[in-house]
């Protein structure tokens, strides 16, 4: 394991769980489409084609495939955004979380 990766894992409260979750931010004028790849109560992990910000706040829905429920509505403070590709893995604290679907089950890769 890498150090920074060590360092990373020393500081979450919570183990993020892999899951493959298509979700859309949602910006001033406009939507991206992102893939969360892991998740905790308390954090999430996705990837983007653009990068953002260290304490960047960002409004994200998460499109539970397969379920007949309304998305759920996360509010995520940007802690760390690296360069994977072609794209970037962002890394955030959830500070805000709606579901109005009575706690749906978020499913894990």
């Amino acid at each position: 394991m890498k150090k920074n990766q060590q360092r990373t894992n020393e500081r979450r409260q919570e183990t993020r769980r892999p899951t493959h979750l298509e979700s859309i931010l949602e910006q001033k004028t406009s939507e991206l489409y992102t893939t969360v790849v892991n998740l905790s109560k308390k954090g999430v992990g996705f990837l983007s084609a653009r990068p953002f910000k260290k304490n960047e706040v960002v409004n994200m829905n998460l499109s539970l495939q397969n379920q007949n429920t309304n998305p759920i509505k996360l509010t995520v403070h940007v802690q760390s955004c690296h360069k994977i590709d072609l794209e970037y893995y962002i890394g955030g604290l959830v500070i805000r979380r709606i579901d109005n679907n009575h706690g749906a089950t978020i499913p894990y890769a």
